[in-house]
This record gives structure tokens, C-alpha cells and sequence, in this order.
């Protein structure tokens, strides 16, 4: 097992301005940069992924993210990422993708207690993972999932 941190270079843009009511807040959009994956030591605090093998420096892998607008009735934070997971071979990667997919297409957001909170999907071992939808709620819309080659730094 590996411990990974995704490198992100993250730019986030006012897209409107609060007003002067102290419950208004910033509209936001995040626009991000993913350029690679670093290794985290085994007693790092922090990291983004925790993987089912190990992962080496100057290799390349296939980093599985959603992007996803949330919020609430007072401001807006649009193209959020969540990582789901780190795979050795794109065809895994591009599994996982097409569950995401389908967990999401077509969903209004809104959960109907049909069990959109969760997905499964395999990990690159091939066990069955339980994965939380972010992208799942009565503010949260799902923009797209996509695969990202990436390399250890």
C-alpha cells in the first residue's frame, strides 16, 4: 500500500461578489492544474489517496477524479474535484470511470434514498470499494469524471 498527495495547482475565482446581507457568500469556481502524484510517508498526516500497491517514483498512473459544483442558498463553489483512486493500467482506471458514469448520468442531484450517496467500483487489486458521492446532494451537480495520466514525483 502506497499514501499519495495529488499535486493540484488550484486558482479559485470570485464569480460574484457577496452582497452586504452577512448570510450572502462569494460565488466561487475552482480551476485546477493536476500535474502529478508525490508519495507521502507512512506516518504523513496528510494525503489524498490511500492506494492498493505500491506506488514508485518516475512511474506513470491513472488518477480517477470528479469534478462537481456545490453550495448552498446563499453562494456557490463550482468545479470542485474529489479523487477517488490510483490505478497501474488505464483500462482499470477507465472501469471506475464508466461506474461514475453511470452512478451519475441523468441524476438530478437530488437524493431519492435509491443509494446515489455510494458507488462501488474495483480497485486496481480488484476488491470491491465503496466509494462516497460528493457530487451527490440537493445543492451538488455532477460536471464530468475524468481520467488523469499522472507521474510520480
Amino acid at each position: 500500500m502506497s499514501k499519495v498527495k495529488v499535486i493540484d495547482d488550484v486558482r479559485s475565482e470570485v464569480t460574484r461578489e457577496a452582497t452586504r446581507d452577512e448570510w450572502d457568500g462569494d460565488d466561487i469556481c475552482e480551476h485546477h492544474s493536476i500535474s502529478g502524484i508525490e508519495l507521502v510517508p507512512d506516518n504523513g498526516r496528510y494525503r489524498d489517496l490511500e492506494v492498493s500497491f505500491k506506488v514508485e517514483e518516475g512511474e506513470t498512473y491513472y488518477l480517477v477524479a470528479v469534478y462537481y459544483d456545490t453550495g448552498d442558498s446563499f453562494h456557490r463553489e463550482e468545479n470542485r474535484v474529489s479523487f477517488i483512486d490510483l490505478f497501474k493500467t488505464y483500462s482499470k482506471a477507465k472501469e471506475a470511470k464508466k461506474v461514475i458514469d453511470e452512478h451519475s448520468g441523468g441524476d438530478d442531484g437530488v437524493d431519492t434514498g435509491s443509494g446515489k450517496w455510494t458507488f462501488g467500483y474495483k480497485n486496481e487489486a480488484g476488491s470491491d470499494v465503496e466509494g462516497h458521492a460528493d457530487w451527490v446532494g440537493y445543492f451538488e451537480h455532477f460536471r464530468e469524471c475524468v481520467v488523469h495520466p499522472v507521474m510520480c514525483h
